[in-house]
């Protein structure tokens, strides 16, 4: 996700043994004058809200969501295959599904 949408990013936390592999993120995070913070486990399963977290934990924004009439009306586009997903409120079925498209090279997903 840092790679991808750096300045998305409102805060880290994370693990001290997870430090040194995410130090230029950190350094990035000091430069933009954004928070991190190296916390123990208590803490990033507070702020994860789960103990599922694997030592690191992003505060991102939202990314802004395309409405479907204007991705229909870009010039350009080739032939597509629209995966749309309403009503799938279980966060993991959602998940594999996605996954399950995008390794198939279908995109994009709505």
């Amino acid at each position: 996700m840092f790679q991808q949408r750096p300045e998305a990013v409102i805060r880290l936390y994370l693990s001290a043994q997870l430090a040194p592999k995410f130090a230029d993120v950190m350094k990035y995070l000091a430069a933009a004058k954004k928070a991190y913070h190296i916390v123990d486990d208590a803490e990033l399963e507070k702020v994860a809200g789960s103990g599922h977290h694997g030592g690191i934990v992003l505060l991102v924004k939202r990314k802004a969501q395309q409405k479907l009439a204007d991705y229909l009306q870009q010039k350009g586009r080739k032939q597509d295959c629209l995966l749309a997903l309403d009503g799938v409120g279980n966060p993991h079925k959602r998940g594999n599904t996605i996954s399950d498209f995008f390794n198939n090279t279908v995109a994009p997903v709505l």
